[in-house]
């Protein structure tokens, strides 16, 4: 979902359906969303709002906290798709509504904090996702090659965020 919010919001009031209707790889437009949102947070946050808001009104996934808690055809929920053009209380609110998915792993065995290191998600973010211990041992002891690969480049910040929750040394 790249689009203004204005047009995705008279999009979805005009087609409500949509929101619950699945693409070729099983993503909800939230999964869509996290994924390719727009880089203004004003923007990615309205259009997060009215998404969520939405979602549970539409009833088709009962207790599943409004998307959040469906998986797409990788077994992804919306949480490992986050990108860095999330804002903070959009992956707040994401963990808010489906706290276990920061320890559900996708069919390739990866946690939203490994896909969140690996896509560059802001630190502050990734403190979110480090909030239990076990999503960021898992992350990091699936795949110790990728995760240091993945912290090639990465600031002190980063370094001694990863350090406090694990004993990784910085």
């Amino acid at each position: 979902i790249g689009a203004p919010s204005t047009v995705v919001t008279a999009f979805l009031n005009a087609y409500p359906e949509a929101l619950v209707e699945k693409d070729s790889y099983g993503n909800l437009p939230l999964h869509d969303m996290l994924q390719q949102g727009p880089s203004d947070p004003l923007e990615y946050e309205a259009i997060f709002d009215y998404l969520v808001g939405n979602y549970t009104q539409t009833g088709e996934y009962p207790g599943h906290a409004c998307g959040a808690a469906v998986k797409n055809d990788e077994g992804k929920l919306p949480l490992h798709l986050i990108k860095p053009s999330c804002p903070l209380d959009c992956c707040q609110r994401l963990v808010k509504l489906h706290f276990a998915a920061t320890t559900t792993h996708s069919l390739a065995k990866y946690l939203p904090l490994y896909d969140a290191i690996t896509s560059h998600v802001p630190t502050s973010c990734l403190e979110v996702l480090a909030q239990p211990r076990e999503a960021v041992v898992n992350a990091c002891s699936y795949s110790a090659e990728h995760l240091v690969f993945s912290l090639r480049g990465w600031d002190e910040e980063r370094l001694a965020l990863l350090h406090q929750h694990v004993g990784v040394p910085a």
